[in-house]
């Protein structure tokens, strides 16, 4: 029998680990007793765990969770968007003559840094 050493498989268990760390808020691997892997699915509760079969694992791999990434990358851009909306609106109710949010934050940047001497 051969001896495999870790050190030529590094990528492949460094891999492996984030991808359990990604798949940790979703899915659960444990080793039975008879040393079988079994694949638990979380469910909304911090308890709620359902065992799942490797075809519903790889269903889920496959489809559910990019669904759950894209929705992630919309709400990100979504709650981007509005911050960046929020900050044109602040900038049109400040009067002219104090500037722009840019300007603005500069003087009190400076104003703090003068007193802090």
């Amino acid at each position: 029998m051969e001896i495999i050493e870790l050190n030529d498989w590094k990528y492949e268990i460094q891999y492996i680990d984030d991808m359990i760390r990604i798949l940790n808020p979703f899915i659960r691997f444990k080793f039975n007793k008879d040393g079988e892997l079994d694949i638990f699915k979380k469910g909304s509760g911090l308890l709620i765990e359902e065992k799942i079969t490797t075809k519903e694992f790889i269903n889920f791999i496959q489809y559910t969770f990019p669904e759950i990434v894209r929705e992630e990358i919309r709400k990100l851009a979504e709650s981007d968007l509005r911050k960046s909306r929020n900050l044109r609106n602040l900038e049109k109710l400040i009067p002219h003559k104090l500037g722009t949010i840019n300007n603005i934050l500069q003087f009190l940047e400076n104003l703090q840094y003068s007193n802090s001497f």
